[in-house]
């Protein structure tokens, strides 16, 4: 029951602080007087409030109606009525007065310091060891044969070196050449329309003239003679890379009547992948092969394509 009061009193003690910041200014006071005045002023409070319940639980709220009753006869007989004496306030109970404040705990004395250890008596220095005597130096030992140096390995033989391009005199060769070749297709391009002419005037005659023409034709000379005319077209516009003089390559060609290249594709290659593209490249820059102008003959060499090796050497 103690604890419960003292609970009682520590939680009312905190809800007084927390209410004299609001009391302050209500009544216009310095908060230092009212926590000097708070538990007085607290229990002056709590007894109002008590009276106040005490009022409010004992107050009758019902109102009770009067019952009628019919007055009777009564006889009425005259006391003198005495006055009674009023009951004795009840005096309010005392305030309690403020707790004493606690006194402060006294500040521990301060330890006392160490005394500070005596140094060490320093030690005798030894006496130094007589130095031993310097031992005779060894003979030295002979100094052993010189290994024969090992052959220096062969060093590998540099790459060659790439050869500069071809210099502008060599482009205007080409470009004389290129001129020459395209003269020499119009001279072929002029006589097939010469032919074409003539065997639109005498179809009959023509067909006949062919005919007998291929009488007297050997398919393995004129087979030679135009793979070495379309190996010298290409060899002009063929830029070699170098360190490949010794390699053939062989290439497919399909070519048209007009001497106009359809495809090129490699049949063998000549072991660098380099000499195989550049040749490729070198077919595809001739702008027109020479044919026949025969159409049997052009379809006895060049249908369905012709296989041409070609070499840097040549």
């Amino acid at each position: 029951m103690k604890r419960d009061w003292q609970r009682i009193i520590q939680a009312a003690g905190a809800l007084g602080d927390r209410a004299i910041p609001l009391w302050s200014r209500i009544l216009g006071m310095d908060e230092a007087e009212l926590r000097e005045w708070k538990w007085p002023f607290m229990g002056s409070v709590g007894l109002h409030l008590l009276i106040v319940l005490l009022a409010v639980a004992g107050w009758d709220w019902q109102t009770q109606e009067p019952e009628f009753q019919q007055p009777q006869a009564v006889q009425a007989k005259v006391v003198q009525a005495q006055q009674q004496e009023p009951e004795p306030e009840p005096q309010p109970e005392p305030e309690p007065g403020p707790e004493p404040e606690p006194e402060p705990e006294p500040e521990p004395e301060p330890e006392p310091e160490p005394e500070p250890e005596p140094e060490p008596e320093p030690e005798p220095e030894p006496e130094p060891e007589p130095e031993p005597k310097p031992e005779p130096e060894p003979e030295p030992e002979p100094e052993p044969e010189p290994e024969p140096e090992p052959e220096p390995k062969p060093e590998p033989e540099p790459e060659p070196e790439p050869e500069p391009e071809p210099e502008p005199e060599k482009e205007q060769q080409a470009d004389e050449q290129r001129a020459e070749r395209e003269q020499r297709l119009e001279q072929l391009a002029q006589q097939a329309e010469e032919a074409e002419a003539q065997k639109d005037q005498k179809p009959e005659e023509g067909a006949d003239v062919e005919a007998s023409s291929m009488e007297g034709v050997n398919i393995a000379d004129e087979r030679k003679r135009f793979n070495a005319l379309i190996q010298q077209e290409v060899q002009n516009s063929w830029y070699i890379p170098p360190g490949n003089e010794d390699r053939v390559v062989r290439l497919r060609l399909e070519i048209l009547p007009t001497g106009e290249l359809r495809s090129v594709e490699l049949v063998e290659g000549s072991g660098s992948q380099q000499l195989d593209e550049s040749a490729m490249s070198a077919v595809r820059r001739v702008d027109s092969f020479p044919t026949p102008d025969e159409s049997a003959l052009f379809d006895e060499l060049f249908r369905g394509g012709i296989t041409i090796e070609f070499s840097p050497e040549e």
